[in-house]
């Protein structure tokens, strides 16, 4: 936003479309697109810093910040074609280099570079799994876990925000008075 402004606050002044690149370190053709959009919208080279609202700069901004519409092709509408395909090989944990030679074999050429981007884009692949934070004990209070399933625990529908282990055998993971006091014996090992 910052650097819009300076571009336009500089052309108002009278100086080059060159020189204002330069001494922003921006691309000439950056300068360029600022410059046309401010000129549609009223802000012209040599008018008067007045010319520079605050109404005028939000539409400017507001302008070239709208997101280009990228229209996509052909290989991204194979990915299209394919999905069922390319989403079942993902469910079943097939690494996307693999989906590709599959789609090569069956004729269907696709660049790594947009399937991955398909795959991420239209399949959500790659996107970890939301963490779940464990429940917390009080300060003083130990917790005790089985080390052999830390990170194997999902939410429960129970509101009270204990988790448990997804598998056959449903275990909590929380503190209890009992551990609490088998913890503060001294071992006899």
């Amino acid at each position: 936003m910052i650097e819009i402004k300076e571009v336009l606050r500089l052309r108002l002044l009278g100086v080059a479309k060159k020189r204002i690149a330069a001494q922003l370190r921006l691309d000439p053709k950056t300068v360029r697109r600022y410059l046309e959009v401010g000129e549609a919208h009223g802000v012209v080279a040599g008018g008067g810093r007045e010319q520079l609202t605050d109404a005028r700069l939000d539409a400017v901004i507001a302008e070239l910040k709208k997101p280009v519409p990228h229209e996509h092709g052909e290989a991204w509408r194979a990915c299209e074609r394919e999905r069922t395909f390319i989403e079942g090989h993902l469910q079943h944990d097939v690494r996307l280099t693999k989906i590709r030679k599959l789609l090569q074999r069956q004729g269907v050429v696709v660049p790594y570079a947009t399937l991955h981007r398909f795959a991420t884009q239209q399949l959500g692949f790659g996107k970890k799994a939301a963490t779940v934070p464990l429940v917390d004990g009080k300060p003083g209070d130990e917790l005790q876990s089985d080390p052999g399933s830390v990170g194997m625990y999902e939410p429960t529908a129970a509101a009270c925000g204990a988790r448990s282990r997804s598998s056959s055998s449903r275990r909590t993971c929380r503190a209890t008075a009992s551990s609490i006091r088998s913890s503060a014996r001294p071992s006899r090992r």
